[in-house]
This record gives C-alpha cells, structure tokens and sequence, in this order.
C-alpha cells in the first residue's frame, strides 16, 4: 500500500525546460509540481554550470542567470555526445544531467520532508533514439533513483494520457497531437477508439519542423541583440546570451501593440534602450510561423483526414500565436491549454501510477504503422543495392541510388533484377522480379542504372529505373521501368 508520502512523479525533460508532475494519491489525479513556489513558472530551465568563485555546481535558473556559459541542450545531445561544456568545466553529460535531475527531485523533500519518490517515469520525444535512452538511464542512475525509475514513454502517448485517462464514455475520433518544443514542433494525427478499460490510438501520420523550435527563435533575438550593440558600436560580450535568455519572453511572449516594446540594455556600457515594433518582432516569428504552419499542413495531408480535436503540450505555446494560429484553422477543436509545458509532465505521472497499480481510468494503447519494418533492397550481382531503410517513415523521401549491372548485355536480352525486404535479422525475403526489356546491349561493366523507391502508403511503393548510361561510351537512354510491389 502506497502512503501520502509516497510520491510517484512523471518528467518532462526538454532541452529548454523541465517539467514536474506527481500523481495525488488522495484525488485520483496528477498534479503540476511548481519549484518556484508560485513566484516564477513551475517549469525549469535544463541548464547547469560550476561556478569556479564558489567551487559548486548550480542549475536551473540560477545557471542561466551567471555570468559564463551553461550547459544546455542537454536532452538532445544525449547518445550523441559523451562531454559538455558547464562554465569552465568540461564533464561527462550523463553527470551533469544527473546533478540536474538529483536537484530538481530534491524539491519533493521541501514539499513533504517525508516524502520519498516510489515511482519514476520520464516523458521523451517521439522517435528518441536507442542510444539516447540508455544515456537518460545512467543520468537517472546517477542521480540516485534507479530503483524507481520506471522508464520513458513518447511524449506523444503522455499527452494523449493526460487528456483520455480520466475520461468516460465512448471515445471514437480523430485527433491531432502536437509538441512544441525547443529543437522542432513535433505533431501528428491519430485515431481514438476505447474498449473496455483500453484506449486503442492507432498513430496515422508525423511530422517535425526544426526550424519551428524555440531554441531557432532564441538564437534569431540573440542575433537581433548582438546588431543592437553593433549599431551603438559595441562589442558582443559573453552576457549577451543571459540577455537573450532574460528578454525573449518580453519578445515573443507579449503581443507587441501600437506602442513599441522598449529593451533595455543594462548589461552593455554604456547602457541603451532600444525599442521594437510589432513588425519587427513579426518578421523575426515568421520563419519559425512558416514552419509550424507547413508541419500542420504535412501530418494532415499524409493522413488524408482532418482532427475532431486538437491537443497542445509543450513550451512554445507559451507564445500566444501558435495557438492562435491552431484555433483559426480549427474552430472549437483546440483543447483548452492551461499549462502548456506541463502537459506531458502529467500524462507521465499518471502512466507511472497505472504501472504501479494505484490509478483507474483508460490505458492507452498506441500502434504505429508508419515507420518500414523491413529495409528495402536490390539484389544485383554482386552484391545488395540498399534503396531503404527499416525504421523511415514511409512518406520520407528516399534518395536515388546509381549501381552498375555488371553482367554484359547482348541483344534481346531482358535482364532481370531481385527486389528484396532485408528482415532486421539479416534474411531477405524476395517481393518482387523486376525485368528490364529494352535495354541497350552493352558490355560487361558498362551499364549504369538508377533505383528509386516511393511509397504511396505504409505498405504500397514503387520502383523506378532508369538508364543512366556510361560516360561517353554510351549515352543516356530514355528507358525507364516500373514495379509496384506490396510489404505484406
């Protein structure tokens, strides 16, 4: 039996912020956790530094707020990298996440000095890498709670937990789930349908936009900034980065008016006031604008169907457009955002609760039919010609591939190639024979071809050949063949 001090918390750590949840035990339902104590936003900055002044390490705000370089952009780094830069130290990254997550759990003991964490569960971007999971588990572990550490999950399943958990009654909709974060917006659109206690989501489509993410917002007002100070004729300095960190909300938070919006440059000597305009912050939001627009546009438009609602997790809804924006295109299918950032934080809590026992409502379920089980490959002597890869989502384009027939051709031949899957256990198991009739007699070693694959769903592509000649020798035909084929 769980106690009241018993805490079962679900993260949401973000390369720009982290997020808190816990599952009240007494209530039935998850809860936001405010560090801030009401004073500032309950979510905090993923950011470390070591103060050499003080010999100590800080985090959070307080590393964005000292002078030197925090450590950021630590969650997508993850797998990737195995060293960071923190102030003047360069550390293993799986420490300083760690020392990050060690000090943001410790806040449970100065909510209830009793309180003990029982449970774990940490909410990751969708198609988070192998790699990068096993990194977050040694940071978990060395912040001292593996023991409870009950894993991760997709974001997007977290939000769809926060929203159908507790729900009842019949569920059968189509919905389009979207997370803002600061690397990309990620969305995508799903299917609903419950039976019995089992939320079944089947997953129709994905998309993400890097350049809509908050960190390429932040990076265009720190370059805005260093003009600033280029035109009163001073140099960039090392506080121009905390400056950026403290001004962005003030620029992409609040709706610039007729009045423009004054900055003041305190940090620079001497001290200026430069003033913005609403066009000025406008032309600084549209590229970020056009992106989150065209990832909208492309996971609807790959799942051919359009949302009977719409859910919103993530930092970048912080910003009034973006919202804004969702509700112009989809009148009163915008799911109320109270708080944005912690949305998966609380879908996370409550998964964690469902594992351990102590939390009703739907289970989700979620298939995904959108990435190839199989890679896809050529079989033409002597060897394979990978044409792609298992893992993709199948509505990614797949580059071109030039490969040489190495056998001679003589005249009247219909030289044939094997179109195979390639198992992730290393078999091939043949889909298609695809026969070349009408092409040039050749010499061995003279014929060049070009494979192509495009599919037109999950399971239905096409394959495009072409001749491409051999230099001057032979040149280019207009031969072009084409095999549909099926993945069962």
């Amino acid at each position: 039996m769980h106690s009241e001090n018993d805490y079962i918390l679900g993260l949401d750590v973000g390369d720009d912020r982290t997020a808190m949840a816990f599952f009240n035990l007494a209530e039935g339902r998850a809860e936001v956790i405010d560090p801030s104590g009401g004073y500032g936003r309950p979510a905090v900055p993923t950011a470390a530094q070591f103060l050499p002044e003080t010999g100590e390490w800080v985090y959070g705000e307080v590393a964005m707020q000292s002078p030197g370089q925090a450590a950021r952009a630590l969650v997508s780094q993850l797998g990737t990298c195995e060293f960071v830069q923190a102030g003047t130290k360069t550390v293993r990254l799986v420490a300083v996440l760690g020392g990050f997550l060690a000090h943001l759990l410790a806040h449970v003991k100065s909510i209830n000095p009793r309180g003990r964490v029982v449970g774990l569960l940490v909410a990751v971007p969708d198609g988070f890498p192998a790699a990068a999971e096993a990194a977050l588990c040694q940071a978990v572990a060395a912040a001292g709670y593996e023991d409870v550490f009950l894993g991760v999950r997709p974001q997007c399943e977290c939000l769809l937990a926060q929203h159908y958990a507790g729900r009842e009654g019949p569920v059968d909709e189509h919905g389009l789930w979207l997370d803002y974060g600061a690397q990309a917006v990620r969305c995508g659109l799903f299917r609903a349908q419950n039976e019995g206690g089992t939320l079944h989501v089947t997953a129709l489509s994905y998309a993400k936009e890097p350049a809509a993410g908050t960190h390429a917002l932040e990076a265009a007002a720190h370059t805005l900034f260093a003009r600033c100070l280029a035109e009163h004729h001073l140099p960039e300095t090392a506080a121009l980065s905390a400056f950026t960190y403290q001004q962005k909300d003030a620029l992409f938070q609040k709706k610039v008016g007729p009045r423009p919006l004054n900055v003041y440059f305190n940090f620079a000597f001497p001290p200026f006031r430069q003033a913005f305009l609403a066009e000025d912050v406008a032309r600084l939001v549209a590229p970020a604008q056009n992106a989150f627009v065209k990832a909208v546009a492309d996971a609807i438009a790959r799942a051919g169907v359009a949302p009977d609602t719409v859910l919103c997790a993530g930092g970048g809804f912080e910003m009034p457009w973006p919202q804004a924006e969702l509700v112009t295109r989809f009148p009163g299918k915008v799911r109320p955002i109270q708080y944005p950032k912690g949305a998966a934080a609380l879908g996370a809590a409550w998964v964690a609760a469902q594992q351990l026992g102590v939390a009703g409502g739907l289970c989700i379920n979620v298939a995904e039919a959108l990435r190839l089980p199989v890679g896809i490959a050529l079989e033409a002597p002597p060897g394979s010609i990978p044409l792609a890869a298992a893992g993709t989502f199948w509505w990614e384009s797949h580059a071109p591939v030039l490969f040489m027939l190495h056998a001679p051709v003589a005249d009247g031949d219909v030289p044939a190639l094997s179109l195979v899957a390639c198992m992730p256990d290393g078999e091939t198991i043949p889909l298609k024979q695809v026969v070349l009739p009408g092409l040039p007699a050749r010499p061995k070693g003279t014929t060049r071809l070009c494979a192509q694959v495009a599919f037109s769903s999950e399971k239905a592509a096409t394959l495009t050949v072409t001749d491409e000649g051999f230099g001057g020798l032979f040149p280019k035909t207009a031969c072009v063949w084409q095999a549909a084929f099926f993945l069962q």
